[in-house]
């Protein structure tokens, strides 16, 4: 039986709310309200010694933690309320108290908080929706609620209110379990008649630092045939006391197509094996650490205009493409349109067979006269330009740039930027009005070019101020697939270029650049070029897998799912409005209602991203990997099993092949400085500026730069974490007195440090300690960041992963809001 496309009013405002034709009530005056409701950065402030000795004790003043974990919800064509709803319009027979009184006994809104606010919105395509912002009377410093409600079906759409906790709680006072009830509870209370026609999906892991409190984010998914739909249902999120934080609700009342008619699978598959557009060419794989490394692969090569088919309730999920119709086989767009996947044109050299650049480059280090030279002869700079000024960069790793400007009479400016380590021009700028400089001479009543004279200028340029390397370059158009609109003159001209490096005559992502030409006078605008060092021990072409064996693994992969999609052609209009393109027939600027398809697509739930290893054949994981989510089969028996499953869930530890974390190892002082950083949510202190001054130097130049912990080691230096004047060494075991002094002063303590008289350590060996190292330990102690055992502190003992992991956690639920003071 096919289930009901409607969503019924809720039961509850059939039986309370009773539809009323009088004017809505006078409201409070609108006022601009933001619904994107993205909760405050993190502010991890150095936390500090409070007019700390008081007289019976140490007090402390411990800093601000929020979490940026609940997606913002949508609100668009926002209005304000009418006194008087037009006749037919929704809000004629729900009004704006009605939709409180909805509210207020669905959601638990306290009784003390009042209305504030009251929008309604009635867009074209778009459900007319009440938003309602309550607020604590008396201004409290309370968080408001807001509420948006679906007038004509009269069910909740959205709701937020910001978790009041500040900082991580553990262990949890809500168990997996008991949110998953919940949650279910929730689903039950306020969609009755939908909850049987969804499936929930598995609890979505919050990962990051653990200065966020816990939350539980639950996505229920409409089945329809037994397929999924997921662009309807819903997604809420609980926070660490059981509270709801944010709910977010699309349903669709769109009929949906029959599913028998589909293609089988296997012929869906080869359908789209065959049409699957792989390239194969080098790529930059960005690793989670921080470290890039060039690798060969296959990428799929997928159009230049919008392709994106978007979720409407749960934001975070991604869609693949591209999007098959499930009865012909063809390619859709988001209109619901066909859409066929163009070939990719052929990377061809601008001279075949020319000159290339060796691999790696060689360095000639120019100086500053040998790189003006260059720049004048290359862009034949004319004897009447005024030499305005040069500028010289280096970068941490040693490349030295010279960057000249000069003024030409008349009005123009150019500025021109070489590489002098390999003396190379890599960038160059003109100002109008054009004079003709390398290019062709301007005229400002001159027609629009040609296509074919605008790719000549290109190429001459490329030719002239790169001329040892035009069997290494190719042009492709930039937005090469993109159906520009229709017409003539110089805005249906492809006129961007991107300039592409070719190794072993592959395309070279990491080492291109991109080039510009007026229409009108065939002048380059503007060009830059990314010149990386390549490695010498690049994978042979030969060594790929052919591009049939590509498409297989890659189809092997990402196997194709049957499922319900809901078209989009006004998001579709604007997005391909915006790159210039033409959205398809029947989508400019038509007010088409969007649809539901029946449709093949590839199922990308496996976090990796779209680069196929063409060596090894597997896919190169994404950098946001998700959270581990099978069994950890080494934690039975250890006193760390619930902090390592949370360093787990949160990725601050990685899992083995095997299922395995290792609690056991004895970890580096890098590996520790790392969980650290990341587990407070430093990571973005790292400034490579900062990292190559003189004193950073001294204890971080030792550390290679793509170690997975160099950025860390790094943030942890310039956060004041480590000992100036000596180097840090990465690779020593970690000792519980290097923990302690670590998490003293990653805590704000480090002052206190010098202050050992003021703390009190009962340890055994506590007089054999240095006074740093007392201090260190008589804070961790009262803290509970480490125990003694047997009475003794044992400064010198080898920290394991598990100890780590209580320390770090623990430390992670010391960091509160700001102005706050306790007691040890």
């Amino acid at each position: 039986m096919h289930p009901p496309t409607s969503f019924p009013k809720h039961p509850s405002a059939e039986a309370s709310l009773k539809p009323s034709r009088s004017p809505i009530p006078s409201l409070s005056q609108p006022r601009s309200t933001s619904l994107t409701h993205g909760l405050s950065r993190r502010t991890l402030a150095a936390l500090c010694l409070s007019s700390c000795l008081a007289t019976s004790g140490l007090w402390l003043q411990l800093p601000q933690a929020r979490a940026d974990t609940i997606p913002p919800v949508a609100s668009s064509n926002t209005g304000t309320a009418p006194d008087t709803a037009p006749a037919g319009d929704p809000a004629d027979t729900f009004s704006a108290q009605q939709a409180e009184q909805l509210a207020r006994q669905l959601l638990q809104i306290p009784p003390a908080y009042n209305v504030a606010n009251t929008m309604y919105n009635a867009g074209p395509n778009q459900p007319p929706t009440w938003t309602l912002t309550f607020q604590a009377p008396d201004n409290q410093a309370l968080p408001a609620i807001n509420v948006s409600i679906d007038a004509q079906h009269q069910r909740i759409v959205s709701y937020y209110r910001p978790q009041q906790a500040d900082h991580l709680v553990f262990p949890p006072p809500l168990s997996v379990d008991e949110a998953t009830q919940m949650a279910r509870q929730w689903a039950q209370k306020l969609y009755p008649d939908a909850l049987p026609q969804t499936k929930l999906l598995p609890l979505q892991p919050q990962a990051g630092s653990l200065t966020q409190p816990m939350t539980y984010t639950f996505t229920f998914e409409r089945i329809v045939n037994g397929l999924p739909a997921p662009f309807d249902g819903w997604t809420l999120t609980l926070g660490q006391e059981g509270e709801l934080i944010s709910l977010q609700c699309h349903w669709t009342d769109a009929a949906f197509p029959p599913a028998h008619a589909a293609l089988t699978p296997d012929q869906a598959t080869a359908l789209y094996q065959q049409n699957l557009p792989l390239r194969l060419q080098y790529s930059p794989v960005w690793h989670s650490d921080g470290h890039s490394t060039l690798e060969l692969v296959y990428q799929p090569v997928f159009p230049g205009y919008p392709t994106w088919w978007g979720d409407n309730y749960a934001g975070d999920r991604a869609d693949a493409w591209p999007v098959f119709d499930a009865t012909t086989g063809q390619p859709l767009n988001p209109a619901g349109q066909p859409q066929p996947l163009p070939d990719p044109p052929p990377v061809q050299p601008l001279d075949p067979g020319g000159p290339t650049l060796p691999i790696p480059l060689p360095k000639v280090n120019w100086n500053e006269q040998q790189c003006l030279d260059n720049a004048r002869k290359r862009l034949q700079v004319p004897s009447s330009a005024e030499f305005v000024s040069e500028n010289e960069w280096k970068t941490p790793d040693g490349v030295t740039s010279w960057h000249f400007n000069w003024h030409v009479p008349g009005g123009e400016s150019f500025d021109v930027t070489v590489d002098a380590t390999h003396g190379l021009i890599i960038g160059f700028n003109r100002f109008p009005p054009a004079s003709g400089l390398a290019g062709i001479n301007p005229s400002s009543d001159s027609p629009a070019l040609t296509q074919d004279q605008i790719n000549a200028a290109a190429a001459a340029f490329i030719r002239q101020v790169w001329p040892t390397a035009t069997g290494g370059l190719a042009l492709q158009p930039a937005n090469w697939a993109t159906p520009l609109p229709k017409g003539s003159g110089a805005a249906h001209l492809q006129t961007t270029f991107q300039v592409v490096a070719l190794v072993h005559g592959l395309p070279d992502l990491a080492q291109s650049g991109s080039l510009n030409v007026n229409p009108q006078t065939g002048t380059v605008e503007n060009f830059w070029m990314n010149l990386p060092s390549l490695p010498s021990d690049l994978p042979n072409p030969g060594q790929a897998l052919t591009l049939d064996q590509a498409k297989a693994a890659w189809v092997k992969a990402r196997p194709l799912q049957l499922q319900y999609r809901l078209t989009q052609p006004q998001l579709y209009q604007q997005m391909a409005a915006k790159v210039g393109g033409d959205a398809g027939p029947g989508t400019q600027f038509a007010p088409a209602a969007p649809r539901v398809v029946l449709v093949y697509a590839p199922d990308v739930t496996a976090a990796a991203s779209d680069m196929l290893n063409a060596v090894s054949g597997s896919f190169v994981p994404a950098n946001d990997l998700s959270a581990y989510s099978g069994p950890i089969v080494d934690l039975a028996g250890s006193n760390a099993a619930a902090q390592l499953q949370l360093l787990v869930q949160r990725r601050l530890v990685d899992v083995d092949g095997e299922g395995r974390v290792h609690p056991d190892q004895v970890l580096t002082r890098g590996a520790f400085v790392k969980l650290l950083v990341d587990a407070l949510g430093q990571q973005g202190v790292y400034s490579e500026t900062a990292a190559a001054s003189p004193a950073a130097q001294q204890v971080v130049g030792g550390i290679p730069k793509d170690s997975p912990q160099y950025k860390e080691i790094v943030a942890a230096f310039q956060l004041g974490w480590l000992p100036t004047g000596q180097p840090f060494n990465p690779e020593a075991p970690l000792t519980r007195a290097d923990a302690c002094v670590l998490l003293a002063r990653a805590l704000g303590y480090g002052d206190l440090l010098q202050h050992p008289e003021a703390l009190r350590l009962d340890a055994a060996d506590a007089s054999q300690l240095p006074p740093t190292v007392y201090a260190a330990a008589a804070l961790a102690n009262a803290f509970q960041l480490f125990a003694l055992t047997d009475g003794s502190f044992h400064a010198n003992q080898p920290v394991t992963l598990a100890d780590a992991a209580i320390a770090v956690v623990q430390a992670a639920t010391l960091v509160h809001q700001p102005n706050r003071i306790r007691p040890l």
